[in-house]
């Protein structure tokens, strides 16, 4: 992993977030967020659940993971939530935040 990876700014947050596409990174943040998913399998997966190619899912998993491997993925979520989305999306976005909130809350009290 290079150090570069684990360094986004503001901007590059937000490039990277257009990139993938907000609703692509809330409806399939469970691939971009496993650990245990590699990038070949995040690939896979996320085509085919959607009609992009293989080369525009390779982008979107390259992005999401930057973004993911920089520790930005609350604040692209929270990006999410306050934007002009599908309200399934915007709703999508506000349990996801909503359920990392308990599992913060959770760790902390351990």
């Amino acid at each position: 992993m290079k150090g570069k990876d684990l360094e986004m700014n503001d901007e590059e947050l937000e490039r990277a977030l257009q990139s993938v596409g907000k609703a692509c990174f809330i409806r399939h943040v469970s691939i971009f967020t496993d650990i245990l998913i590699d990038d070949g399998t995040a690939i896979e997966r996320l085509k085919a659940a959607s009609h992009w190619s293989e080369a525009g899912c390779k982008i979107r998993v390259s992005h999401a993971h930057r973004i993911v491997r920089s520790g930005k993925t609350r604040l692209a979520v929270e990006k999410i939530a306050g934007s002009r989305l599908s309200s399934e999306d915007i709703a999508l976005a506000r349990q996801w935040l909503s359920s990392e909130m308990l599992r913060s809350a959770e760790v902390k009290r351990s």
